[in-house]
């Protein structure tokens, strides 16, 4: 099930970070945005301007690269926090997260921070 579960993890992080070079390129193309001499006076998107999302969107990407090389690693899959295994259905539905519900939650009651997840 293990196996299966960071197959499944490994096509859908490989799968995002197409499709986020697919918008970056596509911006770059349609736009010209890299040769615009002010990109902030692109038209906002639901209140973010190219630079904020471009920026977002390329955060995003080293979370994705990030994850997708630890996928090899013995520990990924495995609570930073308590060693315990996350559940399949976690690590599919937040595939760069490092921690159980458990820890996350008690984390999120404490007011730590956790490792920003950006999507």
């Amino acid at each position: 099930m293990r196996e299966e579960t960071i197959a499944v993890v490994r096509r859908r992080l490989k799968q995002e970070i197409r499709d986020l070079r697919e918008a970056l390129d596509r911006w770059r193309g349609l736009q010209g945005v890299e040769d615009a001499a002010d990109p902030e006076r692109l038209p906002d998107v639901d209140g973010m301007t190219y630079r904020s999302w471009k920026q977002r969107t390329e955060a995003r990407l080293q979370v994705l690269r990030a994850t997708l090389e630890r996928l090899d690693d013995e520990e990924f899959g495995y609570c930073d926090d308590c060693g315990n295994e996350i559940p399949a259905a976690r690590l599919l539905a937040v595939p760069t997260t490092t921690r159980c519900v458990h820890c996350m939650s008690a984390r999120e009651e404490r007011g730590v921070q956790a490792r920003p997840m950006v999507f």
